[in-house]
C-alpha cells in the first residue's frame, strides 16, 4: 500500500490524477474505507463532441458557464438537407430547434485506410464514433497501435436503425450493395476492433436513453470479470434529417427548452452528441501511471416492470436502482454533494424522480438540503443514445 500511495502522490503532482479523485483515493487508504482497489474502475481517456462543444474541455467549459447551446440546425448543415429535402419533395421550411452538432461530415478516410466512395456511404454516426473513440485511445495515451492485439471490450450505445441507408436507396440505388456494410448497426462496434486489432468482447447496446450508460456498466463488469483488460465505452447519436429522423414522442418541448424540475417545465428537446472513454482496473491504471479522470466504485441495472404505461417511470424501481449502486460502490448517500440526474423536462418523469432520490436517501438520513441535483439536458437537449455519456461527462 506504500507504494501505491507514493504513485498516487506523484499522480498527484504530475497532474496524470484529477486532483478530486487523488485526494480521495490517499483520504481511503488512510481510512481503510471504501476503497477496494482491485476491483473499482478508473476511466483514463475520454472524448467527446456535443452541442456546442468540439472538444470534452470545451464541453466542460461551457457546463461551467451554463451556456445555452439549443440553436436552429448551423448554416453550413442547411445546403444538404435543402438538397436532399427538394430531392425528395419534402418541406424543409421549417425545422426544429435542438442540441446540434457544427459538423458532421467531416471524416478523415485516408488516415481510416478507406477510400472516399466507402466513407461517403458510411452511416454518419459510424464515422464520427470511429473518429471520438479514436481520440479517447489517443488521450490515454495508447495511440500508435499500444492496445493492438490486446484484450479490450468496445461497448457502444447507439439505436438507429438504418436511416442513413434509405437515404441512399432514394438518392442512388445503385450504391446500396456497396454501402451494405458501412450501414450495419453492430459495425460501428466491430469496425474499431477490426482497425485496432482488439480482441475482447465487442458489442452494441440499445435500451434507449439508458444505452451509453449500460454499456458502461457492462464494460466495468466484463473487466472486473477479466473477460477484457481494458474496454472502449461511448455512445452515439445524430439528427442527420431534422423534422424526419428525430422521433415524435409527444413530450417535445413547444418553446425548445428544457427545463429540468421547473414547475413550467413543458417537455423535451432533441439533441445530438458523442463520447467515449477508455477504461481499466484502478490498480493498473495507478501502477502504470495512467492520467486517471474520475473512478467508477459501482453501478446498477433495473427495469420498471409493469406501470401505468409503456413508457411511463416506477419510482419504486428508481429507488432501488440508486440503492444498489450505492451499495455496489459501498459508499454512505449522506456524504454526497451532487447528482447528475436523467431530468428531463417532462412533467410526468422529473417529479417521479425526485420522488425517488428523497426516499432512496430517507433510508440512510433526514438530512435535507445536503445534496445538489442537475441535468446536462438544460444546456444542451437529450441526447438519446448519448444521453448517458453527456451526463457522465458533466458530473
Amino acid at each position: 500500500m506504500k507504494d501505491i500511495k507514493q504513485i498516487i502522490f506523484e499522480g498527484l503532482m504530475s497532474g496524470n490524477i484529477n486532483e478530486d479523485v487523488g485526494i480521495e483515493l490517499l483520504q481511503n487508504l488512510k481510512e481503510k474505507e471504501n476503497f477496494d482497489i482491485q476491483t473499482d474502475i478508473a476511466i483514463i481517456g475520454l472524448s467527446a463532441k456535443f452541442p456546442g462543444a468540439e472538444s470534452a474541455d470545451e464541453f466542460s467549459e461551457n457546463m461551467m458557464q451554463g451556456k445555452d447551446c439549443i440553436t436552429s440546425l448551423p448554416l453550413n448543415r442547411l445546403h444538404d438537407i435543402h438538397k436532399y429535402f427538394d430531392y425528395c419533395g419534402m418541406d424543409a421550411s421549417v425545422l426544429p430547434k435542438g442540441g446540434y452538432l457544427s459538423c458532421i461530415d467531416c471524416f478523415d478516410y485516408h488516415f481510416f485506410h478507406l477510400s472516399a466512395k466507402e466513407a461517403s456511404l458510411m452511416d454518419p454516426h459510424q464515422r464520427l464514433f470511429l473518429q471520438t473513440a479514436w481520440e479517447a485511445i489517443d488521450d490515454a495515451g495508447y495511440g500508435n497501435n499500444a492496445l493492438k492485439g490486446s484484450k479490450t471490450g468496445v461497448y457502444i450505445g447507439f439505436g438507429d436503425d438504418a436511416y442513413y441507408r434509405r437515404f441512399i436507396q432514394a438518392v442512388d440505388s445503385d450504391d446500396l450493395s456497396m454501402a451494405t456494410v458501412g450501414n450495419i448497426k453492430s459495425v460501428i462496434a466491430s469496425r474499431i476492433a477490426f482497425l485496432l486489432d482488439l480482441k475482447g468482447p465487442n458489442m452494441l447496446v440499445d435500451t434507449a436513453c439508458s444505452s451509453s450508460l449500460v454499456a458502461l456498466s457492462l464494460a466495468c463488469q466484463a473487466i472486473q470479470n477479466r473477460e477484457c483488460d481494458y474496454a472502449l465505452v461511448g455512445g452515439v447519436k445524430l439528427i442527420i434529417t431534422p423534422a424526419v429522423d428525430a422521433p415524435s414522442l409527444g413530450i417535445e418541448s413547444q418553446e425548445f427548452r428544457i427545463k429540468s424540475f421547473d414547475e413550467n417545465a413543458d417537455g423535451i428537446v432533441w439533441g445530438e452528441g458523442v463520447g467515449a472513454l477508455l477504461i481499466k482496473p484502478l490498480e493498473r491504471a495507478i501502477t502504470d501511471r495512467d492520467n486517471i479522470y474520475a473512478v467508477v466504485k459501482g453501478w446498477a441495472i433495473n427495469n420498471d416492470g409493469k406501470t401505468i404505461g409503456l413508457t411511463a417511470p416506477s419510482a419504486s424501481m428508481q429507488e432501488e436502482v440508486l440503492i444498489e449502486a450505492w451499495k455496489k460502490a459501498g459508499i454512505n448517500p449522506k456524504d454526497l454533494s451532487y447528482i447528475e440526474t436523467h431530468g428531463t423536462g417532462t412533467q410526468l418523469g422529473d417529479p417521479i424522480e425526485v420522488s425517488a432520490l428523497q426516499h432512496a436517501f430517507r433510508r440512510y438520513t433526514n438530512k435535507r438540503q445536503f445534496c445538489a441535483i442537475g441535468s446536462v439536458k438544460t444546456c444542451i437537449g437529450h441526447l438519446d443514445h448519448a444521453a448517458g455519456m453527456a451526463g457522465l461527462m458533466n458530473a
